[in-house]
């Protein structure tokens, strides 16, 4: 990135702030509002990769030659460090009547993530999650000569068996040396009531940093279909026409003066010949008068 790209995230971070608080109050409203575990006060229904020692068990399989292991950044423990073709995967069966799966958990992106390389989720073999998570300008971990971001992620979706299995992996292409993730903090309620949100609004994502919070809302495949945009003829009203006291003239009523018109009369201009040269008086010599016979 450049300097002036850093300078623009930063500013959409912190403009982003009231919204994201905004809309984290929008989705644990509409969860309480529901029948879900989360409404009665019970916390999640679902708890894995406890932030402070994160523990597995047979729920899980690890699709990667690392198996289970956990690493330590800014505080936190996570589950991980895991990159190029590991997925790790959780099979949840017997769930309780629901039609909609609320979840959250944390994520660590460490070191050289490229702007095209996306953390993944997948719901029972389907992608219901996929975004690139810039750093926090910050190195909290792993190699000291690449930032790294440390997030919060949510996401609502549909969701009615009595199986779940999710898979989090990532797009990344090369080994753990140079770019990785991790989570923790795994929570899942099952909520059975409605919850009317947006469907920009059915993903939740912060990162918080010096400079605030940012929100990533992305939309789903619940869109309304859209209002065909009007042409250009229809966006523009029908011109009224504007009332003379007089009809104007057309260009064929206004006669073109001739060169004669135009020019106004001329005055004679005097020749040298009818203005007489006055001599003056003391040039003329006094005449002798001429004697008579």
């Amino acid at each position: 990135f450049s300097s002036f790209q850093y300078i623009s995230i930063s500013l959409q971070m912190k403009l982003s702030t009231l919204l994201s608080f905004t809309l984290l109050h929008i989705v644990y409203r509409q969860i309480f509002g529901a029948q879900s575990a989360l409404s009665a006060g019970c916390g999640a229904d679902y708890t894995a990769f406890d932030c402070a020692a994160p523990q597995t068990n047979a729920d899980w399989i690890f699709g990667t030659q690392k198996g289970f292991q956990t690493f330590n950044c800014a505080g936190k423990n996570y589950v991980g460090n895991y990159a190029a073709g590991d997925s790790i995967f959780l099979s949840l069966s017997n769930l309780p009547p629901h039609n909609v799966v609320f979840m959250k958990w944390n994520v660590a992106r460490l070191d050289d993530w490229l702007c095209d390389q996306e953390f993944i989720v997948y719901a029972d073999g389907e992608e219901i999650f996929a975004k690139h998570l810039v750093s926090n300008f910050t190195n909290y971990c792993g190699d000291s000569n690449w930032y790294d971001g440390l997030w919060t992620l949510g996401k609502i979706f549909n969701h009615s068996t009595s199986t779940l299995t999710l898979e989090f992996t990532s797009s990344l292409n090369e080994s753990a040396a140079s770019e990785s993730w991790g989570i923790c903090g795994l929570e899942i309620y099952y909520v059975n009531g409605e919850i009317d949100l947006p469907p920009t609004e059915t993903e939740v994502s912060t990162s918080t940093t010096n400079t605030g919070i940012i929100v990533l809302p992305s939309p789903t495949a619940e869109i309304p279909e859209l209002t065909p945009t009007p042409t250009a003829e229809e966006e523009l009203p029908e011109r009224t026409p504007i009332p003379t006291t007089q009809p104007i003239p057309t260009t064929e009523s206004i006669p073109t003066p001739i060169a004669e018109e135009e020019l106004p009369e001329r005055t004679p201009i005097p020749t040298t010949e009818s203005i007489p040269t006055p001599i003056a008086e003391e040039e003329l010599p006094e005449r002798t008068p001429i004697p008579t016979t």
